[in-house]
């Protein structure tokens, strides 16, 4: 009896595992994670630094309306005052703005268009020294160059592994560059004041440059860029410098301008 009533509770145990085990609930899988999407409309700001460097000019051609013979003596072409007034230099500055795109993604590839535009600093300048002997005289004479803002259109074209995004882009630059050429000289009976001359104009140039950017949530990303700015031509023109005596020299100067910008910025896409 003992053995049959063992044998017994065997056998109802292992009728009755499978039937609550069917009456268990089965746990639903995970839903999958969509992969985050590149493509819409977004604007933002970015701050930085930048560069401006400028390749000056400059040039003279003789002096006149009375003799040459009483100022400095500049007979023709005159290579100390061309030399002082030609060479290149570059500051460096802070940058900010804003920037509105919009991107389209295919598969892993990212395409986009982007405009922009941003206030920058720093301002090249060249310089003689204060007191350059020619002859019997000494002259002072000084260049600077530089934007205040530069804008640009730029395309896009980025590889996207999930919510990292790695692009290059190149379009159009626009800036106003600002030329200015100081000049100063002293000799014998003659000397001429100082005479500042200034020429602004509106330029229109290239972007090129890449970078990386993050998505850290389905809206907000973060990102670093470099762009280049160039191909905006020469700003310049030419003046008359007359002295006491009424000796005038005429000079001529002019720059071409080039900006980098080094910055980070914060955009809102919107769904």
């Amino acid at each position: 009896m003992i053995r049959i009533s063992g044998l017994t509770i065997t056998l109802a145990a292992l009728v009755a595992g499978p039937a609550m085990g069917a009456d268990m609930p089965i746990k639903a899988p995970l839903p999958a994670v969509a992969a985050y999407s590149w493509t819409g409309f977004y604007m933002g700001g970015n701050v930085g630094g930048d560069w401006q460097r400028a390749s000056f000019n400059s040039n003279l051609i003789g002096c006149f309306v009375l003799g040459c013979s009483t100022g400095l003596n500049h007979i023709g072409f005159d290579p100390a005052i061309v030399a002082a007034g030609t060479g290149s230099n570059t500051k460096a500055g802070f940058t900010g703005g804003g920037q509105i795109g919009y991107n389209w993604q295919i598969n892993s590839l990212v395409l986009g268009v982007e405009a922009d535009i941003n206030a920058i600093s720093g301002k090249p300048a060249i310089a003689a020294a204060s007191a350059v002997s020619v002859n019997t005289g000494t002259f002072t004479l000084g260049n600077t160059a530089n934007a205040d803002w530069l804008a640009t259109i730029r395309g896009r074209v980025g590889f996207a592994a999930d919510r990292f995004l790695i692009y290059v882009t190149g379009g159009a630059a626009f800036t106003n560059v600002r030329f200015s050429q100081t000049f100063s000289d002293v000799c014998c009976t003659s000397s001429t004041p100082l005479t500042t001359f200034t020429n602004s104009t509106r330029k229109t140039g290239y972007a090129a440059g890449g970078g990386l950017e993050y998505a850290f949530t389905s809206n907000w990303s973060l990102r670093g860029e470099y762009l280049y700015a160039g191909g905006f031509g020469t700003v310049g023109g030419s003046y008359l410098a007359t002295a006491i005596n009424g000796n005038s020299d005429f000079h001529s100067g002019s720059a071409k301008l080039s900006i980098q910008e080094a910055r980070v910025g914060l955009n809102y896409k919107f769904n």
